[in-house]
């Protein structure tokens, strides 16, 4: 156990719905949800008005509850994860580049050790979870995987100490508000692609554009503060749905469990039991 405290919002989240023609389908993916044991309510706008009088309501047509759905500090998971594997016996070496691999000279299927510039290690089976790094490691053992970075921009902001933000994270138009405390929130993110170049970078633009459209329907946020704008790139599969999850192609003992796109947290845990039920299988 670390003793770490990771700050987690247990209230839920908020799908604003802005189509009169989608209410249909929403109400039947409630009903779907319902059936497998999930909680989700539909807020008509007298509802919504209501429970959450900050949302703008004027361009919407209801929106979807789901209180069981959670938010967590990705960063903060993060390094209480890096130092619960510490404690358990893992050990990271985060400053190291895979230059070249092993294979066993008995089985042209078989990876025997990765050469890094930190030295070699041998191992019996190699799961490349490294996300945008995973590309020089299937290189290393004459494969491609292509996964390109797809960046994202967001906010944190402050309002005035007598906000009081709805506590649910609340999400439309591919727009997020996350709220850190009734006062403080984070906005974001952009979605933006690699050029034909393949370089990628943060326009100011449409950052504002989603701030922008985070204000339109929460316009409390228009008195905000920005406290930090930061940045990060995706790992988006290319040509195949995220995430990549087997084995690579050519080996029978590299698993890949990469490419997550947008949902390396949300997924985790997900992928770590199925990467664990294929080395059970082995």
């Amino acid at each position: 156990r670390t003793g770490r405290q990771i700050p987690y919002n247990h209230h839920g989240i908020l799908k604003l719905c802005f189509e009169a023609d989608e209410i249909a389908k929403w109400k039947k993916w409630i009903e779907l949800r319902h059936s497998q044991g999930l909680k989700l309510e539909w807020l008509a706008i007298e509802a919504l008005k209501k429970r959450y009088p900050q949302i703008e309501s004027t361009q919407l047509v209801g929106a979807v509850y789901s209180p069981d759905d959670g938010q967590v500090d990705p960063v903060l998971l993060t390094q209480a994860l890096v130092e619960a594997a510490t404690l358990a016996g893992v050990t990271f070496h985060f400053d190291a580049t895979v230059t070249g691999a092993k294979i066993a000279a008995s089985s042209p299927q078989v990876c025997q050790s990765i050469e890094t510039t930190r030295g070699e290690f041998p191992a019996d089976e190699f799961i490349v979870a490294a996300g945008l790094g995973s590309m020089p490691f299937a290189s290393a053992l004459n494969q491609t995987i292509t996964v390109n970075p797809v960046l994202g921009q967001a906010l944190h902001l402050r309002l005035p100490e007598t906000s009081r933000l709805p506590q649910p994270v609340v999400t439309g138009e591919d727009i997020h508000i996350v709220p850190l405390g009734e006062t403080e929130c984070w906005v974001g993110a952009t979605v933006e692609f690699p050029d034909a170049a393949g370089e990628v970078v943060a326009d100011e633009a449409q950052l504002q554009a989603v701030l922008d459209g985070a204000v339109a329907f929460c316009p409390m946020l228009s008195s905000a503060k920005i406290l930090r704008q930061w940045s990060g790139l995706r790992p988006r599969p290319q040509g195949q749905a995220a995430p990549i999850i087997g084995y690579l192609e050519g080996y029978r003992n590299v698993l890949l469990a990469t490419g997550h796109y947008r949902n390396g947290v949300l997924l985790a845990p997900a992928t770590a039991g199925e990467i664990c039920r294929m080395l059970g299988d082995r």
